[in-house]
């Protein structure tokens, strides 16, 4: 009696969860990694930055990289469990967008990004445009955002219940939370944080820049806003 060969189907049915969970695993590790990675002032001139965006871009590479094997082994297009689309006119293209709201925030995101290709290709500093001035602190160039529409693609498109978006909003209430901890022991004076000058003023926590910290904290607390809203 010989074995019979296990269906195609079958083994990419085994195989998609395991990529759609470490792809959340991933995304996950980006909402409390990428705002808290910070490195000793002693090791590096940019202590605060080069951390995070080593681990933006680290996290987006592993997601793509998963994105890829996952529609390799499954027999559909790489949206098109999502999207969906095929051009039939206007107003089909209009129901298309109604029938999902997502679907216009993804069409414009995209959009946005196809922009952003063209211009780095018509841009007369390429390189700068593609990869930023410094190693760094580079700013908004191609390889930065390319990693953060993919950290968005891959949540809006992979995130379909409850439970995923509760995780997510644990995540980044952690987040607020350890940062606003390490806010505390900078006040208090028990941690060190920064450079001799920037002690001296506002608190940074690990972001380098106070103006940051107060971002998170109220991106923070609007998270915990929502959650509470939901749970009455």
């Amino acid at each position: 009696m010989t074995a019979r060969p296990e269906p195609a189907a079958a083994a990419q049915a085994r195989g998609a969860p395991w990529i759609r969970h470490a792809m959340e695993v991933l995304w996950l590790l980006a909402a409390v990694l990428v705002p808290l990675a910070i490195a000793p002032t002693d090791w590096m001139q940019f202590y605060a930055q080069l951390p995070k965006v080593a681990a933006l871009r680290i996290i987006a590479g592993l997601i793509a990289i998963l994105w890829l094997l996952e529609w390799l082994l499954s027999d559909r297009g790489l949206f098109d469990s999502f999207v969906g689309i095929r051009w039939r006119g206007w107003p089909a293209f209009r129901t298309w967008l109604t029938e999902r709201p997502t679907r216009l925030v993804i069409l414009t995101t995209s959009v946005f990004m196809a922009w952003y290709v063209v211009s780095t290709a018509l841009s007369a500093s390429f390189w700068i445009s593609l990869r930023g001035g410094s190693t760094v602190v580079d700013g908004f160039n191609l390889y930065t955002m390319a990693a953060y529409f993919i950290l968005f693609l891959s949540m809006i498109t992979h995130i379909r219940t409850s439970g995923q978006v509760w995780r997510l909003i644990a995540a980044i209430s952690l987040t607020g939370g350890l940062a606003s901890f390490v806010g505390l022991l900078e006040r208090l004076e028990w941690l060190e944080i920064g450079t001799a000058f920037t002690r001296r003023s506002r608190l940074e926590s690990t972001f380098g820049n106070a103006i940051f910290f107060g971002a998170v904290l109220t991106l923070t607390r609007s998270e915990e806003h929502t959650s509470e809203l939901q749970s009455h």
